[in-house]
């Protein structure tokens, strides 16, 4: 089974490294709102406003940095994106005005978010079909265990210096931005290798691994004009199958933002809060590669559909686990078993959807629009964080947790709904093979 993720492009392996260093030492993200609380003195809220701002500037990254991506190339969006971030990481470190941080952080977001679709485009360009599942999966597994040592780094770090956080987010930035300067190069198609005067069936040729390594050389244009952005919006089951991607990252947001206040209201310990919670990133680390390489022998869009369901019935589990709650009691050892279920079957769902759409977004594009593609997908995960945090709040404020995981559970439905409309159309391009 690993004999499959080792033989992955080279590019690919160099990317999830670079992942992994720059995930790793993501300590400001983690850190800020306790930052601007403690360090700055400024509310709790004025620390939410800063995380809304970064949303907002990702979102925005997502569409140029794909934009730039298909017309520039990869690599130079990915260096821009790097090296610029890590610039503004080190100003922020310096700027203690509300507003004049804000600012930062809104540059910081809009720079560094372009590398997002642009990797994800690069690991499309040398990957063929069969094998983008698992190198998007490796590229998951990189991205959770930089999640999970990252703050524990980044906690000890705080203890001695916030202005070190700043530096060494700067740091590991830059490092993976060194990193595809001096070995990755260019892939976009449609700028490194020659023209061919018509698509050739998949498979594609595959030129030598010591090379660029392309896998798609099929992009002679299907447009007598320039492709556009507004190439991608007038791709109607695309857009529905991001519709779907932004209401599973909706249920997401959720678990990130409110799971945790919501749980404590069951009585649960705050070490019972982090088992569970990082029980999530523990199953992703040790099971994601192998599930993907089980889940090879089935349609890609079937095994995201069926993921989906599984997170909306991981959620609604949720619903049931205040019958087992008592105010004011700890938690039973019942409710915990009923919590950690929730976690586990989410779990397994969530290592079903995410990689593997990423792989679909991939078959979806044309090639001289692949970063593009990537870049709206990307950001309906970014409007998903944006907003879906304010809503699970209100929701869990006026109606209770009950009414949250309802239309949590809802959410993910739809989002399976979504993948079952585009089920017929994704398969004729190849991702459902």
């Amino acid at each position: 089974m690993l004999d499959a993720y080792l033989k992955l492009p080279r590019q690919v392996h160099l990317l999830c490294l670079g992942t992994l260093v720059n995930r790793a030492g993501a300590f400001v993200l983690a850190f800020l709102t306790i930052y601007v609380h403690e360090k700055l003195g400024y509310s709790v809220r004025v620390g939410t406003q800063c995380f809304a701002v970064f949303g907002v500037g990702s979102l925005v990254a997502s569409i140029i940095g794909g934009q730039l991506a298909d017309r520039i190339g990869r690599r130079p969006v990915m260096l821009i994106a790097l090296f610029g971030g890590a610039t503004m990481l080190l100003v922020m470190s310096v700027v203690q005005d509300r507003y004049g941080l804000m600012a930062c952080i809104l540059a910081f977001a809009l720079l560094n978010e372009m590398y997002r679709p642009a990797a994800s485009a690069m690991i499309g360009d040398v990957c063929t079909s069969a094998e983008r599942a698992k190198a998007y999966s490796l590229m998951y597994v990189a991205i959770n265990l930089g999640m999970g040592i990252g703050p524990m780094i980044g906690g000890l770090i705080a203890e001695y210096s916030y202005a070190l956080l700043f530096v060494g987010d700067a740091a590991t930035t830059a490092l993976y931005g060194v990193i595809i300067l001096l070995v990755i190069r260019e892939s976009a198609p449609h700028l490194v290798a020659p023209a061919v005067a018509a698509p050739v069936a998949r498979p594609k040729e595959k030129l030598a691994a010591d090379a660029v390594n392309l896998v798609d050389i099929d992009y002679a244009p299907r447009f007598e004009r320039r492709a556009s952005l507004l190439d991608v919006f007038r791709d109607g089951p695309y857009i529905v199958f991001c519709v779907g991607g932004f209401l599973i990252a909706i249920v997401f947001a959720q678990l990130f933002a409110v799971y945790g206040p919501w749980v404590r209201t069951l009585g649960v310990g705050l070490n019972m809060v982090g088992i569970l919670i990082g029980t999530n990133g523990l199953m992703i680390f040790c099971c994601q590669l192998p599930l993907t390489h089980w889940m090879d022998r089935f349609p890609r869009m079937g095994v995201i559909l069926f993921g989906a369901v599984l997170v909306a019935a991981g959620i609604a589990i949720n619903i049931f686990a205040g019958a087992w709650a008592s105010p004011g009691v700890d938690a039973s050892d019942l409710l915990l078993g009923v919590l950690a279920l929730s976690v586990v079957v989410w779990t397994v769902g969530e290592m079903m959807t995410s990689p593997t759409a990423f792989a679909a977004v991939t078959d979806f594009a044309p090639v001289e629009l692949r970063a593009r593609y990537h870049g709206v997908y990307a950001t309906s995960f970014s409007l998903a964080f944006a907003i879906g945090p304010l809503v699970g709040g209100e929701i869990m404020d006026r109606l209770g947790g009950g009414m949250l995981w309802l239309a949590t559970a809802l959410a993910a439905l739809g989002a399976a709904a979504c993948y079952a409309a585009v089920y017929r159309a994704l398969g004729q391009r190849g991702a459902g093979e």
